[in-house]
């Protein structure tokens, strides 16, 4: 007997299957979703690159929505409403422009939060918002911190006192981003000056703290007649440096003070340095 078989042949057609239509924010650095924009006289605007996932062949108009606690269209950054993807492309960007009007003090941050897509192109599912920290920023010239300070006021764990007068008597540079600063009437009983070191490498961080000094300050009995004959002692407190900002021309001082050969007061000792 002689048996046959037959092979089917599967037949598998493809179908083209168009893709969904969304609109996001292409890959950004440095920042993926989040960016720190410094805000001066002529800083130049932020440029956050937009993608969709498919081309059309007309003009495609992508609504910009901005939210805020505190920045406004206008006032603190300017922003179009919309942006336009060219037909046959799938790109474009979108420029934000920081307003230094907006921010009168460096102390003003606002979160700007920025999304992308409308009814006609959706809103991706993963970046279709992007964050702008915005806040102002000023060049650091640090002659301008040399002189009198009749606004000074301080707090020892607690207890305040001043307003009283300091001075920035001399700055020394050390790099481009570091300097040491001479500061005189630090507690304002005759103390004699003490160093201490500015730091703006981060611009999101200035630092100032003490030069470590064991001696030359002041007798400790200024501070209780208990260490009369005592050297006051300085060091920066861990975990807490002091900061400044060029735009207030203020400086604040954070450190711990001891009892040379005794040890150390456990409060720390802020002195704010204002006009």
């Amino acid at each position: 007997m002689l048996f046959l078989s037959c092979k089917k042949n599967n037949l598998v057609i493809d179908q083209e299957v168009t893709p969904p239509t969304f609109v996001k924010f292409n890959n950004i650095l440095p920042g993926d979703t989040i960016y720190t924009y410094y805000i001066t006289d002529n800083s130049a605007p932020v440029v956050l690159p937009i993608g969709v996932t498919t081309v059309s062949n007309q003009d495609r108009v992508i609504p910009v929505t901005y939210t805020s606690s505190g920045a406004v269209q206008g006032q603190q950054f300017d922003g179009p409403n919309s942006v336009t993807i060219k037909a046959g492309e799938a790109t474009t960007t979108l420029a934000i422009q920081g307003l230094v009007s907006g921010y009168p003090v460096s102390t003003k941050i606002d979160t700007l939060v920025i999304t992308v897509g409308g009814s006609d192109v959706p809103s991706s599912a993963y970046r279709s918002k992007y964050k702008l920290i915005l806040r102002k920023y000023c060049e650091v010239t640090i002659d301008d911190f040399i002189g009198i300070y009749d606004n000074t006021r301080e707090d020892w764990g607690g207890s305040k006192y001043g307003p009283y007068t300091t001075a920035v008597s001399s700055i020394t540079p050390i790099s481009d981003t570091k300097a040491t600063i001479v500061v005189e009437n630090i507690y304002d009983f005759g103390w004699g000056p003490i160093t201490f070191e500015l730091d703006w490498a981060d611009p999101a961080n200035f630092t100032v703290t003490p030069v470590a000094q064991s001696s030359g300050i002041a007798n400790a009995g200024t501070i209780d007649s208990d260490y009369a004959g005592y050297e006051v002692q300085v060091r920066p407190f861990s975990g807490q440096p002091g900061t400044f900002s060029s735009c207030e021309n203020t400086i604040t001082l954070r450190m711990q003070l001891g009892v040379a050969g005794l040890g150390w007061f456990s409060d720390l000792y802020e002195v704010v340095l204002a006009r």
